[in-house]
């Protein structure tokens, strides 16, 4: 039963890749025909960039601790002004 949605990723993987190439599919002489190949390895390669930058802060945040990236995460909020007081009451 894992290995269902695995198994799903990748064949919605593979026809978004096919979408995004604007593939033409025919069968009468089976041929695929992609209009924009490169549109779709681009939004892989940046998929690939954005997974690897969000990975990247993640481990630096377990580096520094929680408490630390807590209070740089306060601090920095701060400075952009866009921290509101907390209202909870307990």
């Amino acid at each position: 039963m894992k290995m269902i949605p695995n198994i799903l990723l990748i064949l919605l993987a593979i026809v978004g890749f096919f979408f995004l190439a604007k593939t033409e599919i025919t069968m009468s002489p089976f041929s695929l025909k992609m209009k924009a190949p490169l549109n779709a390895v681009g939004w892989i390669f940046l998929s690939i960039g954005v997974g690897m930058i969000s990975a990247e802060s993640r481990r630096k945040g377990y580096k520094e601790g929680s408490e630390e990236t807590i209070e740089t995460f306060t601090k920095t909020l701060d400075e952009a002004g866009m921290r509101t007081p907390n209202t909870d009451k307990k």
